[in-house]
């Protein structure tokens, strides 16, 4: 009975070990990442001056809070940002340029599909995908996929009909045996490379994450408005539904204890330590841009552990870690007020990745949608306290997203 006792304690103990090991190396995560965003401060000081009379619209100014998502089907909300967006002066770094015409760009959209057993939330994927056809794009999408359907299934055809154009979108497939496994994602780079000059923007994402058009719309105004080496990005979430003791609650996955939340011309924004989001959107210049920088199109780059290969070619080669330094791009959330961060939320379809204490799914690292926000905007406001306003780059510890140790245990 003792020589039990010693061992529960033991265990107890190293639970906690690994526990506070792991918050440290967030930590370090978060240190790297401020003196990232510093770094930046004088291009985001230049671009300040540049834009002078602070003429140019950000979407809060342009009233997107007065209209709650969903939008309205007839794209009415989508047609008038896209007319803001457009007018929006041209910025002549690569990284902040936008298509010439928003309202009616050629896009690509690359979809990984390395499971058949998500057929339904791909399918999901699709009809999001097609509204961009439906709203003026000119769309086609490409797959990359190991599960070789044989003949076509109708579903595909059907979920991808535009009644614009009064037909199935364009659509390529690229077929992989199983073996490729992670590196089906490296593909990515040669679809896009093979076709640089036929789009203005591409978009990439893994098979049950529901980017929208409202998403590509909000990553080009951001991307017009933001300064430096900034680029706004999505954060995952995963919606878990209640049961008779327990309520529906939507998970993001957790980002540490330390918050970094970052003050560019007027407007908060929140740095997520783990920049992994299993997509990205990128406009042709910002291609180009990161294949001279990093060599974004190179095939042959693979992650700093293979293991995370995935996780590599759709976030991490971009937005670098400090276990994988990359392109070192920094990510960006819209941090306030909450209704337009929740605009940067993009729905992992499978709701499997990450989830609370308690909550069945592959990783224990998820956070209450409601919770994290609320640590960000303490953060927010501490740094408005101590003067962050003077300052770009703020990083505060949350009492608020500090993880309850005895829930993991």
């Amino acid at each position: 009975m003792r020589l039990r006792n010693y061992l529960h304690a033991f265990f107890l103990l190293l639970c906690v070990a690994l526990v506070l090991l792991h918050e440290a190396l967030w930590s370090l995560r978060s240190e790297v990442a401020a003196s990232r965003s510093e770094a930046a401060s004088f291009a985001a000081r230049e671009h300040l001056q540049r834009r002078g009379d602070g003429a140019v619209v950000d979407p809060v100014s342009f009233g997107i809070l007065d209209h709650p998502l969903p939008w309205p089907e007839d794209l009415s909300v989508h047609r008038a940002m896209a007319e803001t967006i457009q007018k929006l002066p041209r910025r002549e770094s690569e990284l902040h340029q936008i298509p010439a015409d928003v309202r009616s760009t050629r896009v690509m959209y690359i979809v990984n599909s390395f499971d058949r057993k998500q057929l339904r939330e791909m399918l999901v994927v699709l009809r999001s995908a097609v509204v961009m056809c439906e709203f003026g794009w000119d769309l086609e999408v490409a797959f990359l996929i190991t599960h070789l359907f044989g003949d076509e299934p109708p579903s595909i055809p059907e979920a991808l009909y535009c009644a614009r154009i009064g037909r199935t979108v364009e659509r390529n497939f690229y077929n992989f045996t199983p073996e490729v496994e992670n590196r089906l994602a490296t593909f990515s780079r040669l679809v896009i490379g093979t076709h640089i000059r036929d789009f203005e923007f591409f978009i990439y994402a893994e098979n049950d994450m529901n980017i929208q058009l409202h998403h590509a719309l909000l990553f080009l105004w951001e991307t017009a408005l933001l300064p430096g080496d900034y680029l706004p990005g999505l954060q995952r979430y995963v919606y878990h539904e209640g049961k008779m003791t327990t309520p529906a609650v939507e998970y993001v996955a957790w980002q540490g204890s330390d918050v970094t939340v970052i003050h560019v011309d007027g407007r908060w924004y929140y740095h997520p330590v783990n920049p992994h989001q299993s997509h990205f959107m990128l406009t042709r210049q910002q291609v180009e841009a990161l294949a001279q920088r990093c060599g974004f199109l190179d095939t042959s780059r693979t992650a700093c552990n293979p293991l995370y290969l995935r996780e590599f070619m759709s976030s991490l080669q971009i937005f670098g870690d400090f276990l994988c330094p990359a392109c070192n791009l920094t990510k960006v959330v819209p941090a306030m007020p909450e209704a337009y961060f929740r605009h940067f939320l993009v729905h992992h379809l499978t709701n499997i990745s990450f989830a609370g204490p308690g909550v069945p799914g592959i990783h224990h690292g998820g956070m209450p949608m409601e919770r994290h926000h609320d640590g960000i905007a303490q953060c927010v406001a501490q740094a408005q306290r101590e003067g962050g306003l003077g300052r770009e780059v703020s990083v505060c510890r949350s009492r608020t997203l500090h993880i309850d140790i005895t829930g993991l245990l």
